[in-house]
């Protein structure tokens, strides 16, 4: 009974190795993988800044503040992203997964976060505060 309880413990380990030794070709394409989908979060947060500064410049001044105060948030995603990005490239095969984990729940964070500034003046360009 010990003997098949030891079996399914090395076996456990030896697949957790195997998980975390990823071959040089595996590791680059892994990287370019979540290094692509940053900057895909980072174009659309360029796109969402062009279009919030063609909408400011005729808009009310209280509009121009529910702007001004989106573009800040966006920008504070891309400063992230840009940040992660540095991370990602200079990360090492020996902590992959960790930086891995931190890229992707930052680009979903980073999407959803730019896509609720933007909501934001959605909602106000389409009331009457225009």
């Amino acid at each position: 009974m010990m003997n098949s309880c030891t079996q399914q413990k090395e076996s456990s380990n030896e697949n957790e190795v195997q998980e975390t030794e990823l071959s040089a070709e595996d590791f680059n394409q892994a990287k370019q993988e979540v290094e692509k989908n940053l900057e895909a979060v980072k174009q659309k947060a360029d796109n969402k800044l062009e279009d919030l500064q063609q909408r400011s410049e005729n808009a009310s001044e209280e509009m121009k503040s529910s702007i001004h105060t989106a573009m800040e948030d966006i920008k504070a995603q891309k400063e992230s992203i840009n940040e992660m990005l540095e991370k990602v490239k200079t990360g090492s095969r020996e902590t992959w997964n960790d930086v891995k984990s931190q890229a992707e729940n930052l680009a979903n964070d980073a999407e959803r976060k730019i896509d609720q500034a933007t909501d934001k003046v959605e909602e106000f360009f389409s009331s009457d505060n225009i």
